[in-house]
């Protein structure tokens, strides 16, 4: 069987993606012949349907291993103008939100989620756009400047906190609203936290969470959003923010 590998420096040299076809019985074969017979042991490891993921710590690579005749989910997702697959549930993993202040002018939405490695990328695609425009109704009537960075990652959803696929966002805004008032109370003198300091906002250890699997970003000065599917150049929407100005 053939098997396309795409083998990525997690170095931070800014080397391109390797891509390699393989022929192989198994995708661990496949990995095993481009990352070496003894990659398996020192790598975690996802799957991906018939494929997988996998994270060489010690050497510092990413090995994606996916069968050659895989149709490409970008073209899948363009094909069925995105309407075919239902939004998968998930969990919020990471949740950052930033306000205009005077030193740092801009409204800023991020997002993660955990989704099941079983979730179609039509669908987890489908789940970003939702959350998308939920969060940009939420701050139509902002300045100009607003920001979103949203993505999907797989893991094991844990049960309670698991959300059907429509997301629930005003809940997770009325919580930091609520968060921001008792600060206000309890420090009014403090200067505003700076929302690039980690030690501003809690969040989960980023390293322990596995590369993206679909990623969606948006600037409203640049009326575009662009969608990334692991493995796959990023492919860019326009999406005017005047839709949502009357609303």
């Amino acid at each position: 069987m053939r098997w396309w590998v795409e083998t990525t420096d997690l170095t931070g040299s800014g080397d391109e993606p390797v891509e390699l076809t393989v022929d192989a019985a198994t995708s661990l074969d496949a990995l095993a012949a481009v990352a070496g017979p003894a990659s398996g042991a020192s790598s975690s490891l996802e799957l991906l349907g018939d494929g997988l993921r996998a994270v060489d710590r010690r050497g510092q690579r990413r090995y994606v291993v996916l069968p050659a005749s895989s149709p490409d989910p970008l073209a899948s997702w363009l094909e069925s103008d995105g309407s075919d697959e239902p939004p998968p549930s998930y969990e919020v993993v990471i949740s950052r939100d930033h306000d205009p202040t005077s030193s740092l002018p801009l409204t800023y939405r991020e997002r993660g989620l955990r989704v099941a490695s079983t979730a179609s990328p039509e669908g987890v695609a489908n789940l970003l756009w939702g959350l998308l425009d939920e969060l940009r109704r939420g701050v139509a009537d902002r300045p100009p400047g607003k920001v979103f960075e949203l993505a999907a990652f797989s893991g094991a959803l844990g049960g309670a906190g698991a959300r059907a696929g429509e997301p629930a966002v005003a809940e997770e805004r009325g919580a930091v609203d609520e968060r921001a008032d008792d600060d206000a109370q309890g420090s009014a003198s403090e200067p505003d936290p700076d929302p690039a300091d980690p030690a501003a906002q809690s969040e989960p250890d980023r390293s322990e969470l596995p590369p993206p699997r679909v990623t969606l970003s948006y600037r409203d000065w640049r009326q575009e959003a662009a969608l990334t599917f692991a493995g796959a150049p990023p492919q860019r929407f326009l999406v005017a923010d005047e839709a949502f100005s009357d609303e």
